[in-house]
């Protein structure tokens, strides 16, 4: 994903560009913090009414939406449209029945609204209040009530009402596992005893699902460039710009993995001069990026298996290839290392009839379908009753992080 004001360009991207090509030289604009505040675009501004209806035994029916944007007075990236994107993932990890929704937006002699983050989590703001206010009316702990209405493991593959499918979420142990490490059962005694002595403490909880790698149109789609070069180091090209998600680690290794050498061989070159993509944000680069990364490895793997097998004289299926090394199964003798390999497979060199020089591979990945990242988050508190002052006491966030590529990352 990216960070602060992100993706699409301004007004003032465009005239820097024409200057610089106008004037043939390069042109550097340094934006200062009260052009920032008065000419940029700012975060959004959203007001949503929710009705939800339950059954007597505590079980979501249905809920309908009446959301309000303000848009600003310049908006970019068609931030009108947001809403119904966020509005979609309302149901998030619960079962909704039946929704309803509207969805306006207002101009506002603002500055335009643009990209800070995802156009998520509006929704569930206003769907985890409405359930603490349901467990109210029903005189249900919030807990118990959001274990009644959890979306359970059995039931994945699960679409929800607005057709959003889950297919790897574990929304009911992650709840269970962040009421368990943060004491949940524990908390209510100390609370109650907290009362009678005068203390208000409180305690907060609150599921959230999180589509990722959403495919729509070029945001759907990366492109890599993976080459062996002659010394046997890698290099990988990608239009992806990392500015803190650790890409050059992550993507590094997916590259490895694939092509069982040591991570510490592989480059990443982001930028200028690399195949199409529509560059970092929107949590997309593990799974697109890495997705074009892992296929154009996958491409220059078979080539070097192709190229060993020639040179060794056997069959592909015949081949070992461990730490950077081809070897014949049973013969430990008979080896050639990825840059002999690679030396091989260059113009000139002791290639199989056929097959084109060079160990490179372009592939672009493409995705329509978005995977769901979950997470629980549960706060502790205490208000003090004369000055209204909120002290947080504990807070736990648990997330569902799947499959982990690198866990020094998530660390």
């Amino acid at each position: 994903g990216g960070f602060g004001k992100k993706v699409y360009s301004g007004r003032d991207e465009m005239a820097v560009l024409i200057a610089a090509r106008d004037l043939g030289r390069p042109i550097k604009w340094i934006e200062d913090r009260r052009e920032n505040l008065m000419a940029s675009n700012t975060a959004r501004v959203d007001r949503l009414t929710v009705t939800m209806a339950v059954d007597a035994g505590g079980r979501i029916l249905g809920a309908e939406i009446d959301h309000l944007s303000d848009s600003g007075a310049y908006p970019l990236g068609g931030a009108p449209a947001k809403s119904a994107l966020m509005v979609s993932m309302f149901p998030g990890p619960y079962r909704v029945g039946r929704l309803g929704w509207s969805t306006a937006t207002v101009f506002t002699n603002t500055v335009g609204r643009g990209a800070y983050r995802g156009p998520w989590q509006m929704e569930t703001v206003g769907r985890e209040l409405m359930m603490d206010r349901m467990a109210r009316e029903l005189g249900m702990d919030p807990l118990d009530f959001r274990r009644r209405n959890v979306i359970e493991r059995a039931e994945l593959p699960h679409t929800s009402a607005t057709g959003r499918v889950y297919e790897r979420i574990s929304p009911a142990e992650t709840l269970e596992q962040a009421a368990e490490m943060i004491g949940y059962r524990a908390f209510r005694v100390e609370q109650a005893a907290a009362r009678g002595q005068g203390r208000l403490l409180g305690m907060g909880l609150s599921l959230f699902v999180e589509p990722t790698s959403t495919g729509i149109g070029a945001f759907g789609a990366e492109g890599a460039l993976v080459r062996v070069e002659p010394d046997g180091s890698v290099t990988v090209h990608m239009g992806t710009g990392s500015h803190g998600q650790s890409l050059e680690t992550t993507i590094a290794q997916v590259v490895a993995d694939e092509l069982g050498v040591d991570m510490e061989r592989v480059s990443l070159r982001q930028g200028d001069g690399t195949p199409y993509g529509f560059g970092t944000g929107g949590s997309r680069s593990a799974v697109i990026a890495g997705g074009a990364a892992r296929s154009a490895a996958s491409e220059v793997r078979s080539r070097i298996e192709r190229i060993a097998a020639h040179m060794l004289e056997a069959a592909p299926e015949d081949i070992v290839w461990h730490e950077g090394t081809a070897r014949l199964k049973g013969v430990a003798e008979k080896s050639h290392t990825l840059a002999e390999l690679a030396q091989a497979a260059g113009p000139g060199g002791n290639r199989p009839d056929g097959m084109e020089p060079g160990l490179e591979a372009r592939h672009y990945f493409e995705t329509m379908d978005a995977p769901f990242a979950f997470g629980v988050h549960i706060a502790e508190v205490e208000v003090e009753p004369e000055t209204g002052d909120v002290d947080i006491k504990r807070y736990v966030a648990f997330s569902d992080c799947g499959r982990l590529i690198n866990p020094m990352i998530i660390e």
